[in-house]
């Protein structure tokens, strides 16, 4: 098993042979660990397997639950805390605790961060402002509030709610902070904000230690910088894991993997051999990339079909295409369908989190582009059979560029390419001008050629320009994958 690096200082939170019991059911099975000070330490698991059972211990949160009872010790700075001389009061303004769900009081938010001060007896107005704008920023909602501290908490958002419910945490300074899943309800932004606020903490805190529980499998490549090793955890019985200096680097093996990010030392997987869970998350993500570049080829082939069917004309190409739409449609179908189930299961993250919300975006305007490339070969079929004109000249360098235009944003898709992403976006306006010249020669009066306007000429044209605006959206969504950015409306955000 590779092993982290020694800790700075002693252990603050020591688990040993510990284990609880609800009623006659076994939750937690001779749990062997240590929580270092200043560190961030991450327990990753399945829902269902005790981890929010083992955080609810230390701070003995169980303590009202009828029926329960536990083997083995959970001591802070060496004091067990089920030793009769603990006061829980006491206990509980070291050790914070942040919930799944969010809990505010019925009170204004500036009473709600401010509550553990007023109960511990702290009423300087200064010091009660200064708590709140330095907790408030550090659970990054300070600018979403400032203008309405005196208004209900419950008027915010749920994700508003969950930051608030962190900030209170926070306020007391606690020499140890619980986080039971604390960015369950939070977009990848605020996400990130308190990732860098544990960061904060660590260095800060004197004395700290913050064990947090995550149920998402993606966790080894989403887990903060800040994190010092984390814990995995499957159902059924655990064996003891606690950090030990490290002697020699290992190969990782299943049951334990090298972290490759800076300050994440060691992960821990407690998992048995055969149950892993990253394996089935890694292939639902290979499944959506090979699918979507699959339906972006079959496109791309289905365009270069366009270019033939105009030219000819051909009426079977038409006719090819036509007959080809519903099974594409169906394959961008099991993309969103695959993308929803990967959301529901797996609760991505960070990165992981645009990944799948980039192929979801992807996977709606690929079924668009496939109506627009099936609309384009259903009127070129009417005028075929009306033998009305199709006017090459005109359409083909149109298609063109919009077919180069949504190859290149395929090929980005791809390669992830944020760089070449933006510069298709930059060629936008060359299109919509190619698409008013095109429009303006259709219903010229002057064109001797074709003295009668072809309608459908005109729906194909338009379809062409959405192929282009469609390409443009997926170099924005690539963009949006890389860096976090949304470009789609002209202005960076």
């Amino acid at each position: 098993m590779t092993e982290p690096a020694p800790a700075d200082d002693d252990p603050i939170i020591e688990v040993e042979d510990f284990s609880f019991f609800y009623g006659s059911k076994q939750v937690l099975f001779n749990i062997g660990m240590t929580f270092e000070t200043n560190r961030v330490t991450a327990l990753i698991g399945p829902s269902g397997c005790g981890k929010s059972t083992l955080l609810r211990n230390i701070n003995r949160m169980n303590d009202l639950v009828p029926d329960v009872r536990h083997r083995g010790d959970i001591r802070i700075d060496g004091t067990s805390l089920y030793d009769p001389r603990v006061e829980v009061i006491s206990l509980r303004k070291r050790v914070g605790m942040v919930f799944q769900k969010y809990n505010p009081f019925p009170k204004s938010i500036y009473e709600n961060i401010v509550f553990p001060l007023r109960v511990a007896g702290r009423s300087r107005r200064a010091e009660l402002d200064e708590t709140v704008e330095r907790s408030l920023k550090g659970a990054a909602l300070w600018d979403e509030v400032k203008d309405k501290l005196h208004e209900s908490a419950y008027g915010l958002s749920g994700g508003q709610q969950q930051r608030l419910c962190i900030a209170r945490a926070i306020a007391n300074r606690p020499q140890i902070l619980l986080m039971d899943e604390p960015c369950a309800a939070l977009d990848p932004i605020a996400t990130l904000k308190i990732e860098d606020l544990m960061e904060d903490l660590k260095k800060t805190s004197p004395s700290s230690s913050s064990p947090t529980t995550c149920s998402r499998p993606r966790a080894l490549r989403t887990a903060p910088p800040s994190c010092t090793w984390a814990a995995w955890w499957n159902t059924g019985k655990r064996p003891k894991s606690s950090p030990t200096p490290r002697k020699k680097k290992r190969k990782p093996t299943s049951r334990a993997v090298s972290a490759k990010k800076p300050n994440f030392q060691a992960i821990h997987l407690m998992t048995p051999p055969g149950n892993h869970i990253l394996p089935h998350y890694d292939a639902a993500l290979n499944a959506i990339r090979t699918r979507v570049n699959a339906v972006c080829g079959s496109l791309l082939k289905h365009m270069d079909v366009l270019e033939r069917v105009i030219s000819g004309p051909d009426s079977d190409g038409a006719n090819g295409i036509i007959a080809d739409g519903e099974p594409l449609n169906e394959e961008t179908r099991q993309v969103l369908s695959l993308c929803a189930a990967v959301l529901t299961q797996f609760h991505p993250l960070g990165s992981d989190l645009r990944l799948v919300l980039t192929f979801s975006r992807c996977g709606d305007k690929l079924q668009e582009c496939m109506e627009e490339v099936t609309g384009i070969a259903r009127h070129a079929k009417a005028s075929i059979r009306r033998r009305e004109p199709l006017s090459p000249d005109i359409v083909l360098p149109l298609l063109g560029m919009a077919v180069s235009r949504f190859r290149d944003a395929a090929r980005c898709l791809e390669t992830q390419d944020a760089d070449a992403a933006r510069e298709i976006r930059l060629r936008d306006k060359k299109l919509d001008k190619s698409h008013r010249k095109a429009l303006a020669l259709l219903v010229s009066p002057d064109r001797k050629d074709h003295p009668s306007l072809n309608v459908n000429l005109l729906f194909i044209i338009r379809s062409i320009e959405r192929i282009g605006d469609i390409a443009k959206t997926i170099a924005a969504t690539v963009v949006f994958l890389k860096e976090a950015t949304d470009i789609r409306h002209g202005k960076e955000k």
